[in-house]
Formats: C-alpha cells, structure tokens, sequence
C-alpha cells in the first residue's frame, strides 16, 4: 500500500514539472545566407556573431542544448 502511495504522489509530482520549467528557446540571430552574415568580414567575426550569450547557456535544458548545438551554423565545417 505504501508503494502504491509512493508511486501515486511521484505521478502527481510529475504531472505538474512541466509548469515549472522554463521556457527558454534560443535561435542564431545571424545565419549564412542571411544579409547580415554577408556583411561580416571574416570567419572570426562570423564566430563571435553567433555564440550563446552567457546569460542564456543556464537558463537551457539539456534538450534545448543540445538543439542549439545540432543548429550550430558551423557544425558541418568541425
């Protein structure tokens, strides 16, 4: 009977996480193809204009890393 208490309250605990995370989504303000991406210089420029701000890697889950990763504009040339 005590298992099945357990296992009811994990439900319902569970059942509520998603209100509770955060809903962070970021994109690449700049991507090839783009006007503003042709009119940076170099590919040092082009690096700098599209890294995570500081800010914002903690606010990420894992999933949302890993999407932001996988979007990585430069992912083909690593």
């Amino acid at each position: 009977m005590k298992k099945i208490r357990f296992l009811a309250f994990i439900a319902f605990f569970l059942s509520f996480t998603p209100l509770f995370s955060q809903d962070t989504r970021w994109d690449y303000p700049i991507r090839p193809g783009s006007k503003e991406w042709a009119t940076l210089p170099s590919t040092a420029d082009r690096v700098k204009a599209i890294q995570v701000p500081e800010d914002v890697l903690p606010k990420l889950s894992d999933q949302q890393l890993l999407d932001v990763i996988l979007e990585y504009p430069f992912f083909s040339q690593l």
